[in-house]
């Protein structure tokens, strides 16, 4: 039996984001790989070419807030996608480059609110 968590407007089946728990007053859930890996190795190629064509936009404009927020967008995606692979030491790398681009989102946000008339 499938069971769904709504939240707003989206759902997320249980079963694919289980167990969830709280750690120290925070939810943490703990994602788990689709049983289907057609879905998995899906979502693990929209991630890399995402972040392909985010890091394209980047290098035509290194201060564009959106380029940088959607880099820290998927590079979140994908911190998710290693731990459904068990890979730890993945998941740790790109969460330092997602806590990088984050800096990096901030920055380009104060700089364009600092340019707003």
């Amino acid at each position: 039996m499938l069971t769904y968590f709504s939240h707003g407007p989206f759902t997320l089946n249980t079963n694919l984001a289980t167990p969830v728990r709280l750690v120290n007053n925070k939810t943490v859930v703990h994602y788990l790989k689709p049983p289907i890996e057609a879905d998995f190795t899906r979502a693990s190629q929209c991630v890399e070419n995402g972040l392909r064509m985010v890091e394209m936009a980047i290098a035509l404009n290194p201060e564009s807030e959106s380029g940088w927020s959607y880099k820290t967008n998927l590079l979140l995606e994908s911190t998710k996608l290693a731990e459904m692979e068990d890979d730890l030491i993945r998941k740790q790398i790109v969460l330092e480059q997602y806590e990088e681009a984050l800096r990096q989102t901030e920055k380009a946000a104060e700089k364009a609110k600092n340019q707003t008339p």
